[in-house]
């Protein structure tokens, strides 16, 4: 249960990051 906070994290920075070049 504890890595679930640390993955999902991860996988918010990528949508982010995602969510960025989308936005270009």
């Amino acid at each position: 249960m504890k890595f679930d906070q640390p993955v999902t994290f991860k996988i918010d920075s990528e949508i982010d990051e995602l969510a960025k070049l989308n936005n270009l």
